[in-house]
């Protein structure tokens, strides 16, 4: 169990939003403090997942 604002901020990195429990499955909709909050722990690894993204764009557009 986790309290209200990280199950939120979970929800909002799963961007689980059919049916959520909070309202908080999207940038849009995530209260600023748990917007703030994911955006804070996504930091670190952003820069490795956009190049990850760059490297598989790259051999896609080599074998279309």
């Amino acid at each position: 169990m986790v309290d209200r604002r990280l199950a939120e901020a979970i929800q909002l990195r799963l961007e689980y939003n059919p049916a959520p429990p909070f309202n908080a499955g999207s940038p849009d909709t995530a209260p600023a403090e748990v917007l703030a909050l994911i955006q804070a722990r996504m930091a670190p690894t952003q820069p490795s997942r956009i190049e990850n993204y760059r490297h598989a764009a790259e051999r896609l557009h080599a074998h279309s």
